[in-house]
């Protein structure tokens, strides 16, 4: 099985990275958009398998996998707690910006929220 472990921002190239992404709604929410902006030093794994043995259910309406980013559509997004996971893998040694996560509605322009920016180190 897949292990996971905190990384401290610091990976060594050819790691295989597990990204949480966790939003807490405080209420019910129609058509939203969930980007994650990863480090440029990492690129997306296939599709989001780094364990051929795993298998991940989705809950999302649609993923658009892009060389920056990876965004998920959802169509309904209940008030509670709400994990998006996908895998990415270290390649290019290198300091690098990780830009912040955002969700935004797709249709109604006041839903919006970000995370923190943060650095991500990739070694040899």
């Amino acid at each position: 099985s897949l292990q996971t472990e905190a990384t401290g921002n610091r990976l060594k190239s050819g790691d295989l990275v597990r990204v949480r992404l966790i939003i807490d709604a405080k209420r019910d929410l129609s058509y939203v958009l969930v980007e994650d902006r990863f480090a440029a030093g990492c690129e997306i794994t296939e599709r989001g398998s780094a364990d051929e043995t795993e298998n991940w259910s989705f809950w999302w309406s649609a993923i658009d996998v892009r060389d920056d980013r990876v965004a998920f559509f959802i169509r309904n997004l209940p008030k509670g707690h709400h994990v998006i996971e996908y895998n990415l893998r270290a390649q290019t040694p290198g300091v690098y910006r990780a830009l912040p996560a955002s969700l935004q509605g797709m249709y109604a322009t006041d839903i919006r929220a970000e995370t923190a920016g943060d650095t991500v180190t990739v070694e040899r």
